[in-house]
């Protein structure tokens, strides 16, 4: 990487079609999703990565070559979205581990440090709690609720009461829907 591109001299013309796919879909992810400008390099070296390492897997049966990469790249590039997404509506800072794409959520931000606010609110309001549901509500950053009530121990009514009181307990500390347009309960 040289300049924010790759050289394009050397490449075939499959692999210069690919950065061509990847160039497009970095573009459209910088400026959202908490991506920055300091993360176009990395987000291009690591959809290029990720399509070298899966360009083998074409089959000319099922489609032609440029539809695959572009479908390869555009569903590496919604991982990486969700891995961000992830991350930030759990408050991490980091991918979990559960993606080979490596994100980074800038802690200057103002976006980050209304999130860093957002959750020792969260945190303050949900300390007078029992465990369960403590447990409940990190479980349900990482779950649905009917995938919640599918574990051995837990029922829909359950985890949906388990719900209500973690929505009463936010609300009467002031996170709410309109929690960050007005600020924060700070």
């Amino acid at each position: 990487m040289t300049g924010g591109a790759m050289h394009r001299t050397g490449l075939s013309e499959m692999d210069a079609y690919a950065l061509a796919c990847i160039d497009y879909r970095v573009r459209r992810l910088v400026g959202n999703y908490g991506f920055t400008t300091s993360d176009r390099d990395d987000l291009v070296q690591q959809l290029f990565l990720a399509y070298l390492e899966r360009a083998s897997q074409y089959n000319t049966y099922r489609s032609s070559y440029k539809t695959f990469v572009s479908c390869l790249i555009r569903n590496q590039a919604t991982s990486v979205v969700r891995t961000r997404k992830r991350a930030l509506d759990c408050g991490a800072n980091a991918n979990g581990g559960d993606s080979d794409i490596d994100v980074h959520v800038d802690s200057a931000t103002p976006a980050a440090l209304d999130r860093t606010q957002f959750w020792l609110d969260v945190e303050q309001a949900l300390a007078p709690f029992p465990r369960i549901l403590l447990d409940t509500a990190r479980s349900l950053c990482r779950h649905t609720p009917t995938q919640l009530s599918r574990l051995p121990g837990q029922s829909r009514t359950l985890v949906y009461r388990r719900m209500r009181r973690l929505r009463a307990a936010l609300l009467a500390a002031g996170i709410g829907p309109a929690y960050f347009m007005a600020g924060g309960a700070r």
